[in-house]
């Protein structure tokens, strides 16, 4: 309940309904109110001090004073704290030093002293202080040094034997070390100057008193500190608190006093007044209150008086002709007697409905017969409106006051709540309110401008959506208003942002494309900041679409779009201008930030595959920097676009051996592919031709075929390799087109090259009934003979889906069997005589151990 609904229940339980009992109420409280008042003030008067009053005001001369002091205070330390930082006195030498507090003592008189101390504590510059002398030991020296501006206590001068206060401030030098303390002597008269320069009474005094109760200024410094520590208003200043009351000063007189805290070393300040004096004070107060309190109760019986002839009776009998017109009867008029005394507003009201009273009556018959016609025609229109499919509104003074029902359903309203005056930058959303609005006042004040534009408007639930609003002037209720259209196009506006991001966007990696970059290219040729641009290529992308497919190398394009987001700043502009080529600009790059970035991106791209061999990335990079009037951007974009082809020559080999790799290990990794002990393979392929004496140069290719004769099955389904059914005729063609597959991944790499045909005839058999050409003898090659009956071994002497490892003597039973018909017979013998010559090697080490 706020005051207002608090008086009207007081009014109501009072039965102060009408307008004379509220008058005579409100004049009661003028009379009695201050009558009321008098009661506790005149029990106040046999004691002032009672009286908060007496103590606010010695505490408003104590805050006043208070002030004056801590800014006195302020303006010595940030006086010598400046001067501490003064160039020449932090870099200065001592002389250098002493030009300055000689020019600063000439121009500034509130030191008595100005000196400059060494780290080491020597007084090396001065002005009417010791020079050359010892000061490390003092307070405000040791204080100085800890890096802050301090005060001293309370010191002797020696010179002059005259009290007072040093300021000392640290000198830093250029490294951030404590060089020396600058120093200000002044006297204690200047605080006896603050303190005397506030009057307040003729017994009023203020002071300034150390902790232990010593009058340090003021205006009696021979107060005992004895008396001012016994002072309860001193003790509760001493924790911080304001302290106030009345005690008996040291020349006997009863004083009333007020105590504050100083932040200066704990210091307490204090004005005191003599008690009869401050009841005096109260007394005078008090006395002209209660001529005032008189004067109010005149006044307020005066008003009262005046109140009921100027104002109640004329009131009365405008609400009397107010009633009559709201009964109907526009006929009734006032006279002008009604209104004699009244103000000349009330007169002029009267008149004024006088005269509304016969223009009323004159409408009201024209109004009867015009209602006729506008209530058949609102009806035609307003069923076309209601049906109508587009929303339809009526705005009067920025308010909706007419909706159809289609608007409501748009904009997720009841017809009411929508249509009831609700506002219209309810609907608007904040980012088109201050155009829509000035459109409306454009519009409303007869000015050209477009009746169809498209605007956000917010629905109940907050959702946001697009509209084309069409407005035209119209009126509603016989005043000028704006009618129009509002059709919802969040679908249209959704659709265009779409071609718009698709057209600025590469749709595989959500980058943005080559037809933006162009664009931004141009856009960035003027420039007169320096460009960077960075070129990347992806590696080996023609070679994972062919082995794996297009879905492999188009997740490696995203794997790179990922890599280059996280290593790009935020207004970079990345790019994909290719199939397998990135590209970005930098604007405010330098070369060794460009140089960071591509270093920062191999690294990623290493841990990256390190954490995903599976599909490995690999890059080539390139850039350069175009310098305003010195290298266009579409220069720089050819020097970037050539180092990052010498770096993909560089690399190219080592990029397709990584890739392969990974096919390898992919391979190898699948359910359904045997596995094999590759270096096991290796040595009996190296033994077996040092047992043929065929060339050690021959050796290095063996032992490459040896791991990559296999790498084909990559294009073999999982399903296929690990099914234990019999195989469709579909499934076999699959299996038989991997040594083409094999052939051509190897040959992608130079070194592997030689090693491609051994794999594509990996498969013959020496009776001619092997894939894929149906090779038979001697036209198989050596190294495809021996490589097929290692191969087979190995299969031996391990479990298969079909059967299990075979023993030493199945193996060589089997090989023996398959001798001239799967293997070459003479091979197949050295081989065998190689087998068991490795095999009593065995028996023996085995025997040994035992």
């Amino acid at each position: 309940m706020n005051w207002r609904d608090a008086i009207a229940y007081l009014l109501n339980r009072l039965r102060l309904d009408d307008m004379q009992s509220r008058l005579l109420f409100s004049s009661a409280l003028l009379v009695f109110t201050p009558l009321l008042l008098l009661l506790p003030l005149q029990e106040r008067t046999s004691s002032p001090i009672s009286d908060p009053s007496v103590y606010r005001e010695l505490q408003y001369i104590t805050d006043i004073q208070n002030a004056n002091v801590q800014r006195w205070f302020t303006e010595q330390s940030s006086f010598v704290e400046l001067l501490s930082n003064l160039p020449s006195v932090r870099q200065g030498t001592s002389a250098d030093i002493q030009l300055v507090l000689d020019e600063t003592f000439r121009v500034q008189s509130n030191f008595t002293a100005l000196t400059f101390i060494d780290a080491s504590g020597i007084a090396r510059a001065s002005v009417n202080g010791p020079l050359n002398l010892y000061l490390g030991d003092r307070d405000y020296f040791q204080q100085a040094k800890q890096g802050k501006v301090t005060l001293s206590n309370v010191l002797v001068d020696r010179s002059t034997g005259r009290p007072v206060l040093v300021f000392a401030s640290p000198v830093h030098g250029e490294d951030g070390t404590i060089r020396g303390v600058i120093t200000s002597t002044t006297q204690l008269s200047h605080l006896q100057n603050i303190l005397s320069s506030v009057h307040f009474g003729t017994t009023g005094k203020m002071y300034i008193a150390a902790p232990d109760g010593t009058v340090i200024a003021g205006a009696a410094l021979d107060m005992p500190s004895s008396l001012i520590r016994r002072l309860d208003g001193f003790k509760q200043a001493q924790q911080s608190q304001q302290g106030i009351g009345t005690y008996t000063d040291y020349l006997g007189q009863n004083v009333v006093a007020v105590f504050k805290p100083l932040e200066i070393h704990d210091w307490i300040l204090f004005c005191e007044m003599d008690l009869k004096e401050a009841y005096q004070h109260h007394e005078n107060k008090l006395r002209l209150l209660l001529i005032g309190l008189g004067l109010v109760t005149i006044l307020a019986l005066l008003l009262l008086f005046l109140g009921q002839e100027m104002f109640l009776r004329p009131l009365r009998h405008l609400m009397h002709l107010a009633e009559e017109y709201r009964k109907g009867n526009y006929m009734a008029r006032l006279s002008k007697q009604n209104l004699l005394l009244a103000p000349t507003e009330l007169r002029h009201l009267g008149e004024t409905l006088n005269a509304n009273a016969e223009k009323l009556s004159t409408m009201l018959e024209t109004m009867d017969i015009v209602n006729k016609v506008v209530t058949e025609t609102e009806a035609r229109y307003r069923t076309l409106v209601e049906k109508s499919m587009v929303g339809v509104y009526g705005i009067l003074d920025n308010r909706i006051m007419y909706a159809n029902p289609r608007l409501a359903e748009l904009l997720g309203y009841e017809l009411g709540e929508l249509s009831g005056g609700m506002p219209v930058h309810d609907i608007i959303h904040p980012d088109h309110l201050l155009e829509v609005q000035q459109r409306m006042k454009d519009r409303l004040a007869g000015e050209l401008v477009d009746e169809n534009y498209e605007v956000k408007l917010i629905r109940r639930d907050g959702q946001v959506i697009f509209a084309e609003i069409y407005a035209s002037l119209g009126t509603l209720g016989g005043q000028p208003a704006l009618i129009g259209t509002i059709l919802d196009i969040s679908e249209r506006k959704k659709m265009e942002d779409e071609l718009r991001h698709l057209s600025m966007h590469d749709q595989l990696t959500g980058l943005f494309n080559r037809t933006f970059f162009e664009g931004e290219m141009q856009r960035l040729s003027s420039s007169r900041h320096p460009i960077g641009i960075v070129i990347i290529d992806v590696n080996g992308l023609k070679l994972i679409n062919d082995t794996l497919g297009h879905a492999s190398g188009d997740a490696l394009i995203c794997n790179v779009a990922s890599l280059l987001r996280l290593h790009f700043r935020g207004d970079d502009i990345v790019s994909r201008i290719g199939g397998d080529e990135f590209a970005a600009l930098l604007p405010n790059s330098t070369d060794q930030q460009l140089g960071n970035l591509l270093k920062r991106l191999r690294t990623a791209a290493s841990a990256y595959n390190q954490e995903h061999p599976e599909l490995p990335l690999s890059i080539a990079t390139g850039y350069a920097i175009a310098t305003p009037e010195i290298t266009s951007l579409e220069d720089a974009f050819r020097q970037a676009d050539n180092h990052m082809y010498n770096d993909k020559s560089q690399h190219r080999e080592s990029a397709r051996r990584l890739i392969l790799n990974s096919f390898l290990r992919k391979v190898q990794g699948r359910e359904g592919t045997q596995q094999k002990d590759i270096q096991h393979m290796q040595m009996l392929i190296t033994k077996l031709a040092q047992k043929l004496q065929l060339p050690d140069t021959l050796i290095p290719q063996l032992q490459a075929a040896v791991r990559y004769y296999d790498i084909g099955l990559l294009s073999v389904s999982e399903s296929i390799l690990s099914s234990k059914a019999s195989l469709s005729e579909e499934d076999r063609r699959h299996i038989r087109r991997h040594p083409e597959v094999g052939q051509h991944l190897v040959e992608s790499i130079p070194e592997l090259s030689g090693i491609g045909d051994w794999i594509l005839k990996h498969h013959e058999r020496w009776d001619g009934s092997g894939y894929p050409m149906g090779l038979s003898g001697a036209n198989i090659p050596i190294g495809v003979r021996m490589l097929s009956l290692i191969d087979s071994y190995e299969a031996m002497r391990h479990d298969r889906p079909y059967r299990p490892a075979l023993s030493f003597e199945e193996t060589i039973a089997e090989l023996k069997s398959q001798a001239g018909r799967q293997f070459d017979p003479q091979i197949t013998e050295s081989f065998i005589t190689l087998l068991y010559e490795l095999h009593e090697k065995l028996v023996e080490a085995t025997a040994k151990t035992k």
